[in-house]
């Protein structure tokens, strides 16, 4: 700085240490950043007009920041405020360690926090080495370092939410459903069509703008916020606070929770630390209301709410989202039955006084702990699928009772064996925001009598993941039950959605002569049956699908499965979200699919399925680990031609699924 600067700015020091406090409203606390980014700028600018009347504009260009942007009053009064912001102004490197200290506890230096922060940093190395084995599958230093900021990035992303929660909550005569007990029951299609279709949302549509701008965000996509065509009375309620622990897909672009994205982060989490994930799923069905609805984004007070716009703020009682927890819990529930064995084993052991078994058990117990809930003594790891099963139930009689299909102009054609059938509520002409699969193409226009083949596959997931939990309990009676459930959904996959034309499985609509018709859109709609684990190992559909798979002119690139093929109409269109770029939670689910249910399962397509697998889990790996290196950032999707990143970022929710198809633990 020049004498001349010196002499203008002679009261002020730029390496100055400045401390500004501030008693705000409690409701506005949240706003602590904004409140205070307006203070500096208020200051800087009053420095600016009083240096630039006296001495000149071109005295204050060449300043330092630090010397302008300041607080007004450096003042602190620790009894009186509740905000405490801190200023450094400093040339060069530095290093700045801040220390939270409560009451009498000891004071940390900074060589004791440093070396504590160096001894955690060795402990998740030590224990990202041990769950994930990553150097004994072959992967390089850069591969690995990847994937440890993939699993410190989701973890990173954990946080704790509460607040209430804006509902549009139709009147009780139309929301009325049957009554549940205890029983396990399922709602059948026909009867109350008429009843659950007073609560569609459906049938208006708002895409007559843009929709993406060059950084569209998880919530742009439109939705049906319009409801004018409801009959019945509606009204718009704060429900009860709520809290929500959670792991957030991007801390930066989606700072809340989502529904169908949590239960891919759980396969991840819970590989981790199994006890986290456990807590935050609970968590999402503590917020469960009383029918059993789920809200698909979870928008909790004002602070939460400022970063939505207003119409995609309020959420809906008629509509679901993919129970992606089931996932999670089934997950969890084979660790549960192995360490349920480990402990029948060793107990037999010592009933035989098998002295070798019990020194080899104890010599291969795991380095680390898998957490109280999968520890040899398994009971709170029961006692947690014990409460959380009535939930589960209900959640699913939810499924059954709101979001049936109507099967009346199908059944004489496709003869299902049942009445099990599924259709998304909240449909637009464009979008089916309920299904995660946002703008992939559907029935044009839509309509009540649609089949949704996605849906009633993950209803089938859901119905077997209650069978083993029922088993797991001891419940043979609800156990034989949901093996029944599930076994029939799954023929009525296979009566109403396979496409013995198209050779695939597709979704169904009417035609113009309004006859019950297939909706083939070759892309991730047609595997949910296969990703899903619901096709059998010898099923010539099987084939099909996986020739579909490995097709370069529909859905095989060389970054991953492509969402939409490549050859259809509306490939790369409108505001292609669903339309062709890569998603990795549904790479994830193909990987996971093949390695499990048809790669090393008996049958004739045993050795595609194997081929198929592992160029699919190399194209992935690489895609994510060249972006990662290029940009430093995970994506929110990539570029089926070029396998660039693209859309949000950083965005560690699914696409932080990669150590897990590294590691080869699905």
């Amino acid at each position: 700085m020049s004498p001349e600067h010196k002499k203008i700015f002679k009261n002020r020091n730029v390496e100055v240490f400045e401390v500004f406090g501030q008693k705000y409203d409690d409701a506005i606390l949240w706003r602590s950043k904004d409140l205070i980014h307006n203070t500096v700028v208020s200051s800087g600018r009053k420095t600016v007009n009083e240096i630039g009347t006296k001495f000149g504009a071109g005295n204050i260009t060449k300043a330092h920041p630090g010397l302008i942007f300041h607080f007004p009053e450096p003042s602190y009064d620790e009894h009186e405020n509740n905000f405490v912001a801190v200023k450094f102004s400093v040339s060069g490197e530095f290093k700045i360690n801040v220390f939270f200290e409560k009451g009498a506890e000891p004071k940390l230096d900074s060589k004791e926090s440093v070396a504590k922060i160096s001894a955690l940093k060795k402990e998740f190395d030590s224990k990202f080495d041990y769950v994930f084995q990553l150097s004994d599958k072959g992967f390089n230093s850069s591969q690995i370092s990847m994937a440890k900021s993939a699993l410190s990035d989701m973890m990173g992303g954990i946080g704790f939410f509460d607040g209430e929660e804006l509902i549009e909550k139709l009147s009780e005569k139309s929301t009325k459903k049957e009554s549940k007990d205890s029983e396990p029951q399922t709602k059948k299609s026909g009867g109350n069509v008429k009843t659950i279709d007073s609560l569609d949302l459906e049938l208006e549509d708002e895409d007559d703008v843009d929709i993406h701008d060059k950084s569209p965000q998880k919530n742009d996509s439109k939705v049906d916020s319009s409801s004018s065509n409801i009959e019945s009375e509606k009204h718009k309620i704060r429900d009860k606070s709520k809290t929500l622990f959670t792991s957030t897909p991007s801390r930066s672009a989606f700072p809340r929770g989502f529904l169908w994205d949590e239960g891919f982060h759980q396969m991840l989490i819970g590989e981790f630390d199994n006890d986290i994930s456990l807590e935050i799923i609970k968590s999402w069905f503590d917020t469960m209301d009383d029918d059993g609805w789920i809200s698909r984004e979870k928008i909790l007070g004002e602070e939460a709410r400022s970063r939505v716009p207003g119409e995609f703020q309020i959420q809906r009682k008629n509509i679901a989202n993919p129970p992606t927890l089931f996932m999670a819990i089934q997950k969890y529930v084979y660790k549960l039955e192995e360490h349920l064995l480990e402990q029948e084993n060793i107990e037999t052991s010592v009933f035989n006084k098998d002295i070798e078994g019990i020194i080899e058990f104890y010599l291969n117990s795991p380095k680390f702990s898998p957490g109280i809930h999968l520890t040899h003594s398994t009971s709170l790891g029961i006692k947690w699928l014990d409460e959380i099963y009535p939930k589960l139930k209900l959640h699913f009689n939810w499924i059954n009772t709101t979001q049936f299909g109507d099967l009346s102009i199908h059944r004489a054609s496709r003869n299902p064996e049942n009445e099990y059938c599924y259709r998304w509520r909240g449909r637009t002409v464009n979008h089916t925001l309920a299904s995660g699969l946002d703008d992939y193409p559907r029935s044009f226009p839509p309509s009540d009598h649609e089949l949704h083949v996605d849906l009633i596959s993950w209803s089938a997931l859901m119905a077997k993941v209650l069978s083993q939990v029922a088993e797991v309990l001891g419940n043979g009676v609800e156990e034989e039950f949901y093996k029944k459930v599930h076994k029939d959904i799954v023929k009525n996959i296979n009566a109403l959605h396979w496409s013995e034309k198209e050779k695939m499985y597709c979704d169904l609509t009417v035609d113009e002569r309004g006859k019950s018709m297939h909706l083939c859109h070759k892309g991730y709609l047609s595997l949910f049956p296969m990703m899903l684990g619901l096709v059998s190992p010898k099923s010539e559909k099987l084939g099909h699908i996986l020739n579909l798979v490995s097709s370069k002119k529909h859905l095989w690139s060389d970054y991953g499965i492509r969402s939409l093929s490549a050859s259809s109409e509306y490939y790369g269109l409108g505001e292609n979200y669903w339309r062709g770029p890569i998603w990795m939670n549904m790479n994830y689910l193909v990987l996971s699919s093949l390695y499990k249910n048809y790669a090393k399962t008996s049958g004739p397509y045993k050795n595609k399925s194997k081929k198929i697998y592992d160029e699919l889990r190399t194209n992935v790996i690489d895609t994510i680990h060249k972006s990662y290196v290029e940009t430093g950032f995970f994506w929110e999707q990539y570029n089926p031609e070029t396998g660039k990143g693209q859309r949000a970022h950083p965005f560690t929710g699914w696409t932080a699924l990669v150590p897990l198809i590294m590691a080869e633990k699905y």
